[in-house]
């Protein structure tokens, strides 16, 4: 019976664990890299879906842990370095300008 138990409490785990983890990507930045950070402000206005929750770009300045880093964040007047959670992060892409000649 405690063999029975423990097997199916392993295949609930390994089950779990798969699909916990099936869309899971491998983040990691370096320091000087840009990234937008998700800032979700509670309030009670309608419009609050309109609002952008990406704001940055910011600079990484270090890594803490594989799941935490170190963000400098330049708001007037002064800059505020934040530890932020790699969930919260998201690369900052630089455009590309594209001649359109016709």
């Amino acid at each position: 019976m405690r063999e029975q138990i423990k097997g199916n409490l392993d295949k609930y785990r390994n089950s779990h664990e798969y699909y916990a983890n099936k869309d899971r990507q491998e983040v990691s930045y370096l320091p000087g890299d840009l990234v937008y950070v998700f800032e979700r402000h509670g309030s009670s206005s309608d419009a609050r879906f309109l609002r952008h929750h990406w704001k940055g770009p910011y600079e990484i300045i270090a890594k803490e842990s594989d799941a935490t880093y170190w963000v400098k964040k330049r708001k007037w007047p002064k800059e505020v370095i934040d530890l932020v959670h790699v969930r919260y992060l998201k690369p900052a892409r630089r455009r590309v300008e594209v001649d359109a000649e016709k």
